[in-house]
């Protein structure tokens, strides 16, 4: 599953890989696709969950309150993208 596609037209999913790639040590060379298995492949530990929070909350503009987040809200890209539009309301 490559990702490749113009900034203009790119979904949440796919900001969503890029971010990862780019603030995650150890992915920035893997093969991320909107359903990759993060948390259950150890691609993501819950140290990295909470550095991702500020940078997803600067890249889509919305208030991710930690209380309200489950880990399981970390397992793939789409999770996190359903979570930031539970988010924004």
């Amino acid at each position: 599953c490559s990702v490749t596609v113009e900034k203009k037209g790119e979904t949440m999913e796919q900001k969503i890989i890029e971010i990862l790639k780019e603030h995650i040590e150890g992915l920035e060379n893997a093969e991320v696709c909107e359903d990759t298995q993060l948390i259950a492949k150890g691609l993501l530990e819950s140290f990295d969950v909470i550095n991702l929070l500020l940078v997803l909350e600067e890249a889509f503009d919305v208030e991710l309150v930690p209380d309200l987040l489950q880990l399981e809200d970390f397992n793939s890209p789409k999770t996190i993208a359903a979570m930031i539009e539970r988010c924004r309301g």
